[in-house]
């Protein structure tokens, strides 16, 4: 534990992040009369969030990082500001961060080293090679943070990380901003969507890749349409590299049937507007922790999962949500179906959703246990 009147300084790296609520509440939130905490920041530009950071009283530094071909080059600049900052503890989010802070974090001697593992099975399934990478950051880890039950698995059973190295921590939310939806906003961007006078607005926030699940909703939608042709389909996060084979499946829809969103900071007026969402991954492994599990449910959206992530770890069929199949099209149309003819279970898991969600995975929890973290 830290001596009394000592604050210990904290460098926190995150790699190719423009935006994250995540931090910026970590950063507002963590006691500044315990800690120091420093970002770095690593990416081709700067983050949009660094002036976020700034004002939650953090010191924020910034290195240009354009790809693998910088990494040796900027690892050498991380070198010379840990041996400037002198930190207590160094924590990484995401792998370029990791590659580039841990192992000079070892070299200058900082004695507690952390990484937070964002990623689960994917390197296992799609880049087998990679899986040497993982397990050479936990090496030079002195803790891994993992934020679900399903990562923590595959950090002890896949990759044979020593228990003892290992520590659970969920994602926090600030669950009081999915209570407070403001219905002017709320209108504004269906007008913006066209979604005015379109019913059963159907939600998806994922990006485009292959195991996400979102080619099995596209054609459940496509069935939707004909007993609901005002119905709308919403898809945020619509990048990704899977996009060729989602637009085959979105080229078969009607015109003005979808909207696409590449980015959307305020979620919660996003989910406001959604009559029911829909989160399907392919399998059970994949999903690291599944944001749009907790943040979906705190808004008392009536939703369709598959339980993948740490959906296996709070969602309950028929209680807070309608749980399908994996890679299941039929599936999720007959729940969206039910959910659509059924009030009395459609207010079972607007009332279910945020209870559910409460303590799990509030903010202050999670700023304590990382606070616990640093200080050990």
């Amino acid at each position: 534990m830290m001596e009394s009147g000592i604050r210990r300084k904290v460098l926190i790296a995150v790699s190719n992040i423009d935006f994250s609520l995540g931090f910026i509440w970590l950063a507002s939130g963590i006691d500044k009369s315990k800690f120091e905490i420093h970002f770095l920041l690593l990416g081709t530009v700067l983050p949009s969030m660094e002036l976020d950071l700034r004002n939650a009283g953090t010191q924020v530094h910034f290195l240009k990082y354009s790809g693998k071909s910088d990494l040796l080059a900027v690892s050498w600049k991380v070198f010379r500001l840990l041996r400037s900052l002198k930190p207590d503890v160094v924590h990484a989010h995401l792998l370029d961060a990791c590659l580039m802070t841990l192992p000079t974090a070892w070299i200058s001697g900082v004695p507690v080293r952390i990484h937070t593992r964002h990623h689960s099975s994917y390197h296992h399934v799609y880049h087998p090679r990679m899986v040497v990478i993982d397990r050479l950051v936990s090496f030079f880890s002195t803790k891994v943070v993992a934020i679900s039950n399903n990562v923590l698995d595959i950090l002890v059973e896949k990759e044979k990380v020593s228990k003892r190295k290992v520590i659970l921590i969920h994602h926090g939310f600030d669950l009081r901003l999915f209570r407070e939806v403001d219905s002017d906003r709320s209108n504004l961007f269906k007008k913006k969507l066209g979604a005015e006078n379109r019913f059963p607005v159907l939600g998806v926030i994922s990006r485009f890749t292959e195991w996400k699940g979102v080619q099995y909703v596209i054609p459940a939608f496509r069935r939707l349409l004909d007993l609901y042709p005002e119905a709308l389909l919403v898809l945020a996060n619509a990048k990704g590299d899977y996009e060729p084979e989602i637009r085959k499946s979105l080229d078969k829809l009607p015109v003005g049937s979808y909207r696409e969103i590449k980015f959307e900071k305020d979620l919660v007026t996003l989910y406001s507007i959604f009559d029911i969402f829909v989160h399907v991954p392919v399998d059970s492994h994949s999903e690291a922790f599944g944001q749009t599990y907790v943040e979906a449910l705190a808004t008392g959206t009536p939703s369709v999962f598959t339980l993948s992530g740490v959906a296996p770890e709070f969602v309950v069929d028929r209680f807070n949500a309608l749980v399908v199949p994996f890679r299941d099209s039929d599936a999720i149309f007959q729940s969206i179906l039910e959910l659509l003819r059924s009030s009395p279970l459609r207010e079972t898991l607007r009332s279910n959703g945020p209870k559910s969600v409460s303590g799990k995975f509030s903010l202050q929890r999670m700023i304590d246990q990382h606070s616990r973290l640093y200080e050990k």
